[in-house]
């Protein structure tokens, strides 16, 4: 993972590299990138554009200075109130994604990123749409 600044704008951003020849299942990762690319919220860390360049995917996205959620449990002992917060920006975050017909099949606290101003995003990791949904995560029946 590499950050810079994105011309024009001069935000800071992060820059994922992967190597496609090095995945087992790249169709799995194309499809959450183009996944990424198409939702846009608050409680996300958006995904702003990818390229794909000699075999490897570079993906360039919100950079959240700061920490996971693992990251700070660990270091300090939230209060109530503030697990309240962001359970609720979680959910936030889960909802539109639901909304979308998206399923987030790994959400676990180091997939919640902090910010130093205090927002609170999901990383896009493990992202599915459409009808193979449960074919990539578990999807318990209604019975």
């Amino acid at each position: 993972m590499f950050t810079a600044n994105q011309v024009g704008s001069n935000l800071s951003v992060a820059i994922k590299q992967i190597d496609l020849d090095k995945q087992p299942k790249k169709e799995l990762i194309i499809n959450e990138v183009l996944v990424m690319q198409a939702l846009l919220h608050a409680n996300i860390a958006n995904c702003i554009e990818s390229v794909f360049f000699k075999n490897e995917l570079w993906i360039v996205m919100d950079y959240v200075e700061g920490c996971s959620l693992t990251d700070l449990v660990t270091a300090n002992f939230l209060t109530e109130g503030q697990i309240a917060a962001v359970s609720r920006e979680i959910a936030q975050g889960l909802q539109y994604l639901h909304n979308g017909g998206v399923v987030h099949c790994d959400i676990k606290s180091n997939h919640v990123l902090l910010s130093l101003a205090g927002d609170v995003k999901l990383s896009m990791y493990g992202v599915y749409s459409g009808d193979n949904i449960s074919d990539k995560c578990h999807v318990p029946n209604d019975s």
